[in-house]
Parts: C-alpha cells; sequence; structure tokens
C-alpha cells in the first residue's frame, strides 16, 4: 500500500470471477469509482477448476489473492491475511456455504486482532451464524431486509442496517425491442428453490389455451452436483413439454449484459420461487433494471422489492397458469408496472448503494 496516499483503502473478502451471486453483486458494487477508487485488494474464494483464475492476480485491477477455500480445511492463509493487513478496512460477504461454524469462529477472532478500523460485513443469507461470535467482530452490519434482521443475534441488531440489493445499472446493456409474440422469461442460477420445472408445466397449461406466448428461460448453473441435476430436471421438463416448441432455453453461463439484453425485449419475468433463507433476488433486480414487470411468489427473498410486481397467491401450476393468461390480455397493467419500475430506479440503484456503503467503510476516518 502506497503510504503516501491518504485515502483510506479497504480490503474485501468475496467470491470473485465465478459462478456466483455474491461475485456479481460485489463486483458491481466495486465498479462504481465511490469503492473502485479505494480497494486494495480481493481476498477470494480458490476455484477448483483450473482456468486460469484459480491464481492470485496482484496486477489486476483490482488485485486478487485467492486465499480461502469452501469447505473443512482451516483457513488459514486467511486468517494471517486479515491480520497482517495494513488497510484501514474490511467489507465482508457473509453466505452459509462459504466456512464452517468453527472457521467463522476463529475468523472472527482473527479480526478482533487485525488493525481495521471499520469491519463491514454484509449478510447474504443469515444461517450458520448462531454461536459462532463471528458477527460481533464486525463495527457494522449489512441485510438486504427487515426479515433476515430479526435473524441476526440480538446483540448485533443494533449495529445492523437495512441496505436493500440494488438494482443493476442500466448502462450495461442494449435495450431490445419487444417481441411480437407474449414473452415470458425466467433468470437466475439453477437451484431447487427457482421451481423452473413448475413453472414449465404451469405455462405449458397456459399455452395450450393461448398459444402466441414464448418462455425463454435463461438460467444457468452453479458448479454445482445439485445445481447441475436441476439443469437436467429443467431440460427434462422442457423436452416432455406439450408446448416445447415454444420454449426457447439458454441454460450456459451468459454476461450480465446478455441476461440484460434478453431480458429487455421480455413481457414478464416470471419468478415461482419456494420460500428460502437468501435475503435477495439477483434475478429480480435483473428485471427491474431491464423495466419487466415480475410476476412472482410470496417468498420472502422478494420482500425488499420496491414495486414494479404482481404476487401469486401460492404456486400451484394452475395458479401461476392462470394469472399467465390474464396477465398476457391486459397490457395496460404491464405499462403501469413497467412505469412504476422506472420511477423507483433512481432510488435503488447501483450507484446509490455504493455511496452508502462508502460511507459505512469510512466513518470515522476508518
Amino acid at each position: 500500500m502506497d503510504t503516501t496516499d491518504q485515502t483510506p483503502r479497504f480490503d474485501l473478502v468475496s467470491t470473485w470471477e465465478e459462478e456466483c451471486g455474491i461475485f456479481e453483486y460485489a463486483s458491481a458494487l466495486i465498479g462504481e469509482k465511490v469503492l473502485s477508487e479505494r480497494i486494495e485488494v480481493v481476498f477470494a474464494r480458490r476455484l477448483k477448476r483450473a482456468e486460469g483464475l484459480a491464481q492470485s492476480s496482484p496486477d489486476r485491477t483490482p488485485p486478487v489473492d485467492r486465499c480461502w477455500a469452501t469447505g473443512d480445511e482451516p483457513q488459514t492463509d486467511l486468517l494471517e491475511k486479515l491480520k497482517s493487513s495494513r488497510s484501514d478496512a474490511l467489507w465482508f460477504q457473509y453466505h452459509p456455504s462459504f466456512f464452517t461454524k468453527e472457521n467463522l469462529s476463529e475468523l472472527g477472532q482473527a479480526l478482533k486482532q487485525a488493525g481495521y478500523r471499520q469491519r463491514v460485513l454484509t449478510v447474504h443469507n443469515p444461517e450458520g451464524l448462531a454461536g459462532t461470535g463471528f458477527t460481533s467482530a464486525f463495527t457494522h452490519i449489512i441485510v438486504h431486509n427487515e426479515q433476515t434482521l430479526v435473524h441476526l443475534p440480538e446483540d448485533v441488531r443494533p449495529k445492523s442496517k437495512v441496505i436493500p440489493h440494488f438494482i443493476y445499472s442500466r448502462e450495461m446493456f442494449e435495450p431490445q425491442e419487444t417481441r411480437d409474440t407474449f414473452t415470458l422469461a425466467t433468470v437466475g442460477f439453477v437451484a431447487q428453490n427457482k421451481q423452473v420445472p413448475l413453472l414449465i408445466e404451469a405455462f405449458s397449461m397456459a399455452h395450450a389455451l393461448y398459444a402466441d406466448m414464448e418462455l425463454h428461460v435463461l438460467s444457468s448453473p452453479f458448479p454445482t452436483h445439485a445445481s447441475h441435476f436441476e439443469l437436467s430436471k429443467i431440460a427434462a421438463a422442457i423436452r416432455h413439454s406439450p408446448a416445447k416448441a415454444a420454449i426457447k432455453s439458454d441454460l450456459s453461463h451468459k454476461t450480465m449484459s446478455q441476461v440484460l439484453g434478453d431480458l429487455s425485449a421480455s413481457d414478464l419475468l416470471c419468478l415461482p420461487y419456494a420460500d428460502t433463507a437468501e435475503s435477495a433476488s439477483g434475478a429480480a433486480r435483473l428485471g427491474l433494471a431491464a423495466g419487466v414487470p415480475i410476476l412472482r411468489s410470496e417468498s420472502s427473498i422478494f420482500s425488499d422489492l420496491p414495486g414494479g410486481d404482481i404476487v401469486l397467491t401460492d404456486c400451484r401450476p394452475e395458479t401461476i397458469a392462470e394469472a399467465i393468461l390474464t396477465l398476457s390480455q391486459l397490457p395496460v397493467l404491464l405499462s403501469q408496472k413497467s412505469a412504476e419500475i422506472d420511477s423507483i430506479y433512481d432510488e435503488q440503484n447501483v450507484s446509490q448503494t455504493a455511496l452508502r456503503i462508502a460511507e459505512l467503510l469510512n466513518e470515522n476516518g476508518g
């Protein structure tokens, strides 16, 4: 670190340059000038696949040091780097799939010995935190909604703040013309709780009654066996659907700009999720960025959506099919929802969220 530069610097612990919603969240925020000019290093997860990115990259912007791994092994490298860092602040992305309870306890102790003046934790899913003491090592805790807040240990709630997941920047893509055919889309990383096979069943029922519609499945898998198994179920559901000719699928990994471009040509984003401990839906924020109304379940993952959504009373295929058919005949309602999205875009865009996080990192000169 350049000691002649008086700008406060911070380190980031996160997944990086891999198929992961938390990487997409963190990298979009780091792309904002208020954070990009201050980041010292990304302490990133090691990648299992040999693809060039598995090595640390000190010359990249920002520099990347792959020094931790998911699993039971001790996180010795990360512990030492946190304790020896000379940066002013730390921003840590938490998900229960990253570390064991034992590792969290050790990380909490290490952070209390570290020299960071401000330590900011973003909790993307509160499971696994209880009984570890990990959250007590942070000066500020960020959650995406009030529901997540009540699942945090009581002693850290006073220093916790709700900062909703931002809406992705509209500068990331070139909007496409809406198709002549009524077009539904679903996006996101493949997981069982996304219930894409259920959506395909519901679409097939709706298509049998109104054929002038298409479903675009823009899902992509995590690099896990469970995600790839769910992907095979989606492919089978499409293959056996009586409406398969009207279902367009791209199940490969796509860039954010590609997904947003495809979404912008759709009339409706369908997200019939089952309930989950995840605190925010990146897929829903993509829909808002593209200006597309969202048909969604009552899952708490959507509790912080600021508008532009239509809520299903339940997720039975018949209910979803009826909603699809009704909305396909109500273009005025969908236009109103799109206008609602436009009106809230400036309040929750990525720049505003990055500014709020930068203020926490820089509080009291830290």
